[in-house]
């Protein structure tokens, strides 16, 4: 089954996701990535301390007081909204006898507004900075002032798209043409006399003012949901369609605490991938369970999946760590997201507010580069990796306990002939992991006031009785009783999570219920088996209405 998370894989990174296929696919060599090449040059005040003057021609046609500098080294990092280093240094290098520098960013990192260059010295001080907004970035004393205004602006970086910042840098560069600089012996006294200019204060001032509140502000919470309950049915586009793997079902199945933050587990038939949203309402994936690896994946810091205040057409860039509960080494993940709005078709429908992801990232040697579409109200529609062979088109959700769209027909959990059927999407049993499989399901909830009895049977076998509690349309029971596994006695404890999709009559059956069977099984006293516990994960279907 093709990855369909937004996660990284075993040996590459499976932010294809989110962020390409990790349990199946094509074969055939990568080739070694080459990241983005920045240059550009390195100048000042000849009376400043920085590297030394370059070359016989060396005055700087941005200001007739700056001149290249040769030997200065530079490094770039990102910064976060407090223009404080946000990690380790992505490149260096350093400006050769004209001033010039060069170097090569890491695969996935790109033009963004908290990706900067600086010039630094011996001991990685940093003393000037300018802000990558496209692969040709001159720093001097200018581009350190527009820095570090929008950085004193309190505002949040990714409020900046690269072509305001391009017009700020512009905007500074012609009203300080006429600006004395000449007895200037440190960039920031460069810095202060600049900004003491009435003409670059004010354009400056209203110019990032402007800019941090411009655009139509975007939160990613109407557009993901993180519920536990949640369920999601693709269709999947595989170049060979003899292949048994579509549809196939993605939900939020649990939650798990990771480095003291409860997330919330998105499963898809190939691991289970894990959300949280932060107290200003960003939304981070934390970590990535993977069944074939049996490895628990975190990141350090968790990666940025989307924001509470963004725009379309804003780019941000991640670096983390990965680290691997199977004792695997840590390797180190970079990434870059360009978020757009616009309308999408889908299997399901055509909605008029998504959201186009589209994500650039590398581990180690490999990189990959993958698109998926996310619709206000209902979380992911559409995927595809960069070739186009792995495609992923919403057929219906359960959402909250709606079925979206209206009327859908029963592919929830797959395409049946009839109107039941269940999806099995999680098997630990044994230390193996199932396959995914269709089983029949029939069940029937009766109902009385808040409280449910669920029977029925699934895959011919009766399922014990259910009891729980009903709270507006959604159900939570359990029920328990004795199986074998293999020549292990256990106890099996079921639990149903269901969601009502028509509540009128005192009972409903398959064909109005959705949702999720967990069976947890446990070896009963003194039996001695090959595991602990072990755990399956159904589906079931939402029938017609």
């Amino acid at each position: 089954m093709m990855k369909k998370s937004l996660g990284i894989s075993t040996a590459v990174i499976c932010l294809a996701l989110i962020f390409a296929g990790c349990g199946g696919g094509g074969g055939g060599g990568t080739a070694t990535p080459t990241g983005t090449t920045i240059s550009g040059t390195v100048s000042a005040p000849s009376g400043v301390s920085l590297g030394r003057s370059a070359g016989r021609s060396a005055a700087d046609s941005v200001h007739s007081d700056f001149v290249f500098r040769a030997n200065v080294t530079i490094k770039a990092f990102l910064i976060d909204d407090n223009g404080d280093r946000s990690g380790d240094f992505l490149a260096s290098g350093e400006s050769n006898s004209s001033g010039i520098y060069s170097l090569v960013l890491p695969v996935g990192v790109s033009t963004a507004s908290n990706l900067v260059v600086a010039a630094v010295d011996s001991s990685d001080n940093v003393q000037m900075r300018a802000i990558v907004t496209s692969t040709s970035v001159s720093i001097n004393p200018i581009t350190e002032l527009v820095t570090s205004e929008i950085v004193a602006s309190s505002q949040a970086l990714s409020n900046f798209t690269v072509t305001e910042i391009i017009s700020i840098q512009t905007q500074v560069e012609n009203d300080a043409a006429s600006v004395d600089l000449t007895g200037q012996t440190t960039v920031n006294g460069c810095v202060a006399t600049l900004d003491n200019d009435s003409a670059i204060s004010s354009n400056l001032d209203m110019y990032v003012s402007s800019y941090s509140s411009s655009g139509s502000s975007i939160d990613i919470a109407d557009y993901e949901t993180i519920a536990v309950g949640d369920i999601w049915s693709f269709d999947e586009g595989l170049p060979d369609t003899s292949r048994s793997e579509y549809p196939f079902v993605m939900g939020f199945i649990e939650t798990k605490t990771i480095n003291g933050t409860t997330t919330y587990g998105r499963y898809d038939g190939d691991s289970t991938d894990y959300f949280a949203f932060d107290s200003s309402g960003n939304l981070y994936l934390y970590g990535i369970f993977s069944n074939d690896t049996n490895d628990l994946q975190t990141y350090s810091p968790p990666l940025l999946f989307g924001k509470a205040n963004m725009t379309s057409g804003e780019s941000w860039n991640i670096t983390a760590t990965v680290s691997h509960s199977n004792g695997s080494q840590d390797t180190s993940l970079t990434a870059t997201t360009t978020v757009t709005q616009e309308m999408k078709a889908v299997n399901a429908g055509t909605y008029n507010d998504c959201l186009k992801f589209v994500v650039s990232f590398t581990e180690g040697s490999d990189s990959a580069t993958y698109t998926h579409w996310s619709c206000r109200g209902l979380g992911r529609v559409y995927f595809t990796d960069s070739s186009g062979s792995d495609i992923d088109n919403l057929n219906a959700a359960v959402l909250g306990g709606t079925l979206i769209p209206s009327g859908a027909t029963s592919n929830i959990a797959g395409s049946y002939s009839s109107t039941t059927g269940a999806y099995v999407a999680y098997s630990s049993c044994n230390d193996s992991i199932s396959a995914q499989d269709t089983h029949d399901i029939s069940v029937t909830l009766a109902k009385s006031g808040n409280s449910g009895t669920l029977t029925g049977t699934l895959n011919g076998a009766s399922l014990p009785t259910i009891t729980g509690t009903i709270a507006g349309n959604a159900f939570v029971g359990q029920g328990t009783t004795q199986t074998t596994i293999g020549s292990c006695q256990v106890d099996e404890k079921t639990t149903v999570r269901g969601y009502i999709l028509n509540s009128s009559a005192p009972s409903v059956s398959t064909d109005s219920l959705a949702g999720n069977i967990s069976r947890v099984y446990t070896p009963q006293s003194g039996q001695s088996c090959d595991f602990t516990t072990c755990v399956t994960q159904y589906w079931y279907a939402a029938a017609t209405q």
